[in-house]
């Protein structure tokens, strides 16, 4: 899901692109930005706090998944 962030954020393809290329070709329904919108985007980035302290850089999350949280 944070990887969705840095690719909208890169201009790598529109949200509703990645969503329906997660759906398609991951078998990923509903895709992660319907997803993210469905966990609400707080509780993500919480998630992916936790992570990035615990597991390192990989998990850093994504800058524009901060900006939409503040």
């Amino acid at each position: 899901m944070n990887e969705a962030f840095f690719a909208l954020e890169e201009w790598v393809a529109k949200a509703e692109e990645i969503d329906k290329a997660c759906r398609v070709e991951l078998a990923h329904p509903p895709g992660p930005f319907r997803a993210a919108d469905a966990l609400r985007l707080h509780m993500v980035l919480a998630v992916m706090r936790v992570l990035h302290k615990e597991l390192g850089e990989k998990y850093r999350p994504a800058p524009l998944l901060v900006r939409l949280v503040q």
